[in-house]
């Protein structure tokens, strides 16, 4: 009669699968920000998808939704532009000052923002960045609406193209903005 043997479990490495993955996904960020700035308003998941390996249902998979990708860029754009560090920084005190280092870093980035802006991805990601602000604007509750429209990329595309600035003046702009709203937040 055979002796019966307990069968080797085999060793399974998860970590060099999990680095494998978040490798990938970085990748596909990296490769969707460049399709962003290259295509702007014309960039999709499909056109994402054709750039890469995976398929359009795959992308899907691994961000979640077009949420999860939109949000992926997002951080990824917020890092780029310094905004996650400008707004944990932000007080009272130098609000006219983060205006303008966040205008700063829209003018200096102006390609991607604006590719950013027309694109459908843009769109999603501006809906997740707003709901991800709003903690660090509670601070300034009556002027939580104002403090998100003029420190958006939306609006240093108005200031650009409706009122025709250059860089320069719509730094100037901004901080008399900022320091307005300041005033105005402390006489409340």
């Amino acid at each position: 009669m055979r002796k019966k043997t307990a069968a080797k479990k085999r060793s399974y490495d998860r970590s060099s699968r999990v680095q494998s993955a978040t490798e990938s996904k970085e990748a596909v960020i990296e490769l969707a920000m460049r399709l962003l700035q290259e295509q702007g308003e014309h960039f999709s998941i499909r056109k994402l998808a054709q750039a890469t390996t995976y398929s359009e249902r795959h992308l899907y998979r691994i961000f979640n939704g077009i949420e999860g990708l939109a949000s992926a860029i997002n951080l990824r754009l917020n890092r780029l532009l310094r905004l996650d560090t400008i707004f944990q920084e932000l007080t009272l005190e130098n609000l006219p000052d983060a205006a303008v280092e966040i205008f700063a870093q829209f003018n200096k980035n102006e390609k991607l923002v604006r590719a950013y802006l027309e694109s459908p991805l843009g769109r999603a990601a501006r809906e997740v960045w707003l709901r991800e602000k709003r903690m660090h604007l509670k601070a300034f509750q009556f002027a939580e609406k104002e403090m998100k429209i003029i420190l958006s990329a939306s609006f240093w595309k108005l200031v650009k193209d409706e009122g025709q600035m250059s860089d320069e003046e719509s730094l100037n702009y901004i901080r008399l903005l900022g320091q307005d709203l300041k005033a105005r937040i402390r006489e409340k």
